[in-house]
């Protein structure tokens, strides 16, 4: 019994003094770098399990990206409202607050880069939206962009 107590106190004592890296808490690199500049984004609706209207479709459309964050055009009246990079899945989460006189709007933005090529990235839109009629919907929409090469 004795030797046993010695055992585990040996093993309980010993250690090296490296830092604890935890799996959960480590740290996650990327292979590439939030999408940033023009890219031409395709919006494919996804299933709402929400008693809500949907919103229905989106057109594809050029935008602008900066560090992972998709810019909306300035007619649509949005307030960036927050930003947050979650490293782990390499993501990028930004939420707006628009109004363009027609639409009030809620956009939650999950963006990003695709693993295997710099010039794309996907993701996911979601938006809440209010007509000032007072007609409501919400819509879930898969987001891939590619990359809009200038020609010179």
């Amino acid at each position: 019994m004795r030797s046993k107590m010695f055992l585990l106190f040996g093993l309980l004592t010993c250690g090296d003094n490296l830092p604890y890296a935890d799996s959960a808490t480590g740290s996650f690199e990327c292979l590439h770098q939030p999408p940033e500049g023009l890219y031409f984004v395709t919006f494919d609706k996804l299933s709402t399990n929400s008693r809500e209207p949907d919103c229905g479709t989106l057109s594809s459309s050029n935008v602008n990206v900066f560090d992972g964050a998709v810019r909306l055009h300035d007619n649509a009246g949005c307030i960036m409202t927050s930003k947050s990079d979650n490293p782990r899945f390499c993501e990028t989460n930004v939420q707006f607050e628009c109004d363009d006189g027609t639409w009030e709007m809620s956009l939650d933005w999950a963006v990003r880069p695709d693993p295997t090529d710099a010039d794309r990235f996907d993701g996911v839109l979601r938006a809440d939206m209010v007509r000032f009629t007072g007609w409501t919907c919400v819509g879930t929409y898969k987001v891939v962009g590619e990359r809009v090469h200038e020609s010179r």
